[in-house]
């Protein structure tokens, strides 16, 4: 898989929901659903420069999706009411 650049990964996030906290040697990105905050959250470290395969799947995880749907949401295939709407299906929300 093709590594993806952590500037349009972090751009993608902040977009659909997600808020950048930084802390110590990372960066967070906790999603906030109607101005509530939610458990769902990811991070990178400040020095991280591309995501790569492995990163993207740990990721995706870490924001309940499937790694092929991570892709989708950060190449804006999956916008952020689709994203939302796949939470709730699944019982995150």
């Amino acid at each position: 898989m093709a590594t993806i650049k952590t500037k349009d990964v972090v751009a993608s996030l902040c977009k659909k929901g997600f808020v950048e906290r930084s802390e110590t040697h990372h960066k967070y990105y906790i999603l906030y659903c109607d101005g509530i905050k939610t458990t769902i959250k990811t991070y990178m470290s400040h020095s991280c420069k591309e995501v790569d395969d492995y990163l993207q799947g740990q990721m995706a995880k870490q924001v309940k999706l499937y790694k092929k749907d991570f892709i989708r949401l950060v190449s804006c295939e999956l916008s952020a009411d689709g994203y939302i709407k796949l939470l709730k299906a699944n019982k995150y929300l």
